[in-house]
């Protein structure tokens, strides 16, 4: 049902590495107070005992803990890492690796991943992580389907909520677009993508992949039925005229939107008024691409 997540078919050694290095520099910065990254630290830094011992001793201390100590342990990153987060991945590479040790040996609660999504007074990074947690529990085929409809229906909610902070809600859109790809209410929830495009004062990331997510909806649903497609077609079209209102990349995107996905060959005036507009090279440049590539579709 889900796209794949970077990392998701990492190998046992592939995610041993990452685990070690991810825990040896951030534990060094998380409070003297017990959890689970000091914990297995002690045990990797621990050059007297082998790999193998290693091995064992975390998986023992994994088996005696509960969720809860996940829980905190990632609520104690989160704050650690701040706003930094999001950078490479790295909170979601980190507690990622922490849940699968975790997982080998107890049973994930789906109900407790949904409690944990819903809840707004844990930070967003972890809320995001069990966002991914669950997508991956539901592609495992280990969900019900009244349990995945009201994943669905939660992440959506979220969408809704633009005080979000960005760069979760980037993830969360496309987690939204991929679940809309699996519901009968395409055009109701298509609406909501919508309202994210159209709001000039939402930001920049969120507001491309509301556009790159619908272009894919179009391409992968839509196209079997014209008249969603037209309704759609028409909107960009609509915010595309009205472009002026956002930053020069969002104007870009929309034009490739109205090219690419729907061919549609009115806009040349705009591109070429773009073209004397935008001052960036690179998106110059892609204006010009556009414009070569809409000429050589008319002359044909």
């Amino acid at each position: 049902m889900f796209t794949e997540e970077k990392g998701s078919d990492m190998t046992g050694k592939g995610r041993g590495i990452i685990l070690i290095l991810f825990l040896l520099f951030f534990s060094m910065h998380l409070g003297a107070k017990e959890n689970v990254l000091n914990e297995t630290t002690k045990i990797l830094k621990n050059e007297k005992l082998s790999s193998q011992k290693k091995k064992e001793l975390i998986q023992k201390y994994f088996s005696k803990i509960k969720f809860q100590d996940i829980i905190f342990t990632g609520e104690e990153l989160a704050k650690e890492m701040g706003d930094n987060w999001y950078k490479d991945d790295a909170y979601a590479q980190i507690m990622g690796v922490i849940i699968y040790e975790y997982s080998k040996i107890h049973e994930l609660d789906f109900n407790v991943i949904l409690n944990e999504i819903k809840n707004e007074k844990r930070p967003i990074a972890w809320r995001e992580l069990m966002i991914r947690t669950g997508s991956e529990k539901i592609k495992e085929k280990k969900v019900s389907d009244s349990l995945t409809k009201e994943y669905f229906y939660t992440v959506r909610r979220i969408v809704q909520n633009n005080k979000i902070d960005p760069n979760a809600m980037v993830f969360i859109i496309n987690v939204f677009a991929e679940c809309i790809l699996e519901n009968d209410n395409v055009s109701e929830n298509l609406d909501i993508l919508k309202k994210i495009i159209e709001n000039s004062e939402e930001n920049e990331m969120v507001i491309i992949s509301g556009i790159r997510n619908i272009r894919n909806i179009v391409k992968r649903v839509v196209i079997n039925n014209p008249e969603e497609e037209q309704k759609i077609e028409a909107f960009l079209l609509e915010t595309f005229k009205n472009r002026k209102k956002y930053r020069e990349n969002i104007q870009v995107e929309l034009a490739e939107a109205l090219l690419y996905t729907f061919n549609n060959q009115k806009i040349l005036p705009q591109l070429e008024e773009m073209r004397k507009e935008i001052k960036d090279k690179i998106l110059k440049l892609k204006i010009e691409e556009l414009i070569k590539n809409l000429s050589l579709t008319q002359i044909k």
